[in-house]
């Protein structure tokens, strides 16, 4: 048997046990699901914030293919995140979203690594997007449990924990990409050193010069970045729409500005196609930490909405894309590309 096929198998039977170990322990709540049929309008609204944090995105990735030197449409840039989005969820083994974008876009192009780093990049921006929130908004409710005079009852050590270990994070990937996006860097002893150890030392050169060019056009990555913020504002509140047709009315602002971007993150982890499964244990993890429940049914209502976009939206597109390129045999091209640029 092929090994990725197993190894695919083997990914869809652990989220088939997630939820049903879910479902045995009663983490999952029918009856809170079934409260959102009841509000039809709010899921829509949903899913039309879902919708436009993706147009953000689309344009977020348009302005850093512009640090390369590439420039192409709104239209064309819009069709190859849906088109990868679909991928990433309807065949999440074959061919993953991120390469499907680089495929497609690197086609007849000479500067093929710079592009395929454009689409890592903008991988890497919306994480840190989400981190640079989280760090926020737990700096506030660090403030209002300081300030408040007597911790209030969820002030555990495992939200402190957590808020701590964002703030790491923060640290980490500001102090990582400060240092990768340096120019002057780049001439240091160890960062030549480096370069003459690491392997696919021809690959990994172009990627880091690619990288330094984001960092070369500073005006370029804060309209991305500030671009990646609208995006997360209309995705958490799709979330916090989704939330209130659940009922879900427990936490404050503060609290839903750190949680949502923690969940995220957590569903971020490339485990499973769109985070299912582990979005599920994240969102009911964190949430419990401030004695709350439903966050396992505001993730499965929320995987429910987003994968429903990709499917039909992004299947649409490539079903169009696809005649363009003779049918299906696309998908054998897609997998030989995947092939070329991991090895």
């Amino acid at each position: 048997m092929n090994r990725r096929l197993l190894w695919d198998i083997v990914k869809f039977a652990v989220i088939a046990a997630v939820f049903a170990v879910l479902y045995k322990t009663g983490k999952i709540d029918f009856d809170t699901l079934w409260l959102a049929t009841a509000s039809p309008w709010l899921v829509f609204i949903a899913a039309l914030f879902i919708f436009i944090a993706v147009v953000f995105t689309v344009e977020r990735w348009r302005r850093l293919l512009w640090a390369v030197d590439v420039h192409i449409g709104f239209r064309a840039a819009f069709n190859l995140t849906l088109i990868g989005m679909f991928f990433s969820i309807a065949l999440p083994g074959a061919v993953g979203g991120d390469i499907v974008k680089a495929y497609y876009l690197s086609k007849g192009q000479s500067q093929r690594a710079a592009l395929v780093t454009t689409v890592i990049f903008d991988r890497l921006l919306g994480l840190y997007t989400m981190i640079v929130m989280g760090t926020f908004a737990g700096a506030a409710v660090w403030a209002y449990v300081w300030f408040s005079g007597s911790p209030p009852q969820w002030w555990s050590g495992g939200v402190q924990a957590l808020i701590g270990f964002i703030f790491a994070l923060f640290a980490g990937f500001t102090a990582g990409g400060a240092l990768f996006m340096s120019d002057s860097m780049s001439r240091t002893r160890f960062m030549k050193k480096l370069m003459e150890v690491v392997p696919f030392r021809e690959k990994t050169e172009k990627i880091y010069s690619s990288i330094r060019r984001f960092g070369n056009n500073i005006s370029l990555a804060l309209t991305a970045f500030g671009i990646s913020f609208f995006s997360q504002f209309f995705l958490y509140g799709s979330i916090w729409i989704l939330a209130v047709a659940l009922e879900l009315n427990e936490l404050t602002a503060a609290q839903f500005l750190f949680v949502i971007p923690v969940c995220l993150l957590i569903n971020a982890i490339p485990a499973a196609p769109g985070g299912l499964g582990v979005g599920e244990i994240g969102f009911g993890a964190v949430f419990s930490l401030f004695g709350y429940g439903k966050g396992v049914e505001l993730a499965v209502i929320y995987h429910a909405v987003s994968i429903t976009i990709s499917i039909l939206l992004g299947g649409a597109i490539y079903l169009i894309h696809s005649r363009k390129e003779g049918g299906m045999v696309t998908l054998k091209r897609l997998e030989d590309e995947r092939e070329e640029i991991s090895s």
